[in-house]
This record gives C-alpha cells, structure tokens and sequence, in this order.
C-alpha cells in the first residue's frame, strides 16, 4: 500500500495525538484515584514563640521541640477536602494558628509551622 507524503503525515500527526490523548486520559485517571484513595499522613511540625523581638526569632530556644501529628484524610472532616499535600499543609496551619476565623489569631503568642508531611497508605 502506497502512501503520499501528506497522508503519511496526517497519520503521523494523528498517532502522536492519540498517545498524547492516552497520556491525558491515564493522568486523570491516576489523579482521581489517588484523589479517592484513602491516606493518612505524618504532619511533622513545630510551635514557634513569637512573644519575642525579631533578633530572637533566630535562637533555636525560642523554636519549640518538633512535634508529629497522625492525620486520616477519609476519617477527619477537616482534612476530608485535601486533594494534596500542599492543601493538607495549608488546612493544618490554618486550623491552628486560625481556627474561627482569618482575622483572629487562636494562640497569639505561638505559631505552628508545618515542616514536613510524609503520606502513609491506609491498608483495609
């Protein structure tokens, strides 16, 4: 079978986008499993005061010990909209540090910063 140059082309043209299109396809198809899959994950962080002058904020004294916080994403409403880790840390710190509401800080003398998160499958 004989082809010419510009339907050789178009077939080219079309298997490069039919495997693009897969890729898509199998990206949203991983994201939204890993989207339903249940999780828990090791919230890493730590209470720093903030009663002292700005001079003092880089005296490892004033930084509390580092703390570690199991959170269930399926199981904790707070946490049941995070879609990813970086949703995850930003929901932590704002249930901590503001938990009524943006303009009232809960703890005025203390601020909890998230470290590190590390995802820990959920096996049933």
């Amino acid at each position: 079978m004989r082809f010419s140059k510009f339907s050789s082309i178009l077939r080219l043209d079309f298997l490069i986008s039919s495997v693009n299109n897969w890729q898509i396809d199998v990206l949203i198809q991983s994201n939204y499993l890993r989207a339903k899959k249940r999780m828990k994950y090791e919230i890493w962080f730590v209470i720093i005061d903030t009663t002292v002058n700005a001079e003092s904020l880089n005296d490892r004294q004033n930084l509390g010990v580092l703390q570690m916080e199991t959170v269930n994403t399926s199981d904790n409403p707070l946490y049941k909209h995070c879609r990813n880790i970086r949703e995850l840390e930003v929901a932590f710190e704002r249930y901590r540090n503001f938990p009524t509401s943006d303009d009232v800080v809960q703890s005025p003398h203390a601020k909890f910063k998230v470290l590190r998160i590390d995802p820990v499958p959920v096996y049933s």
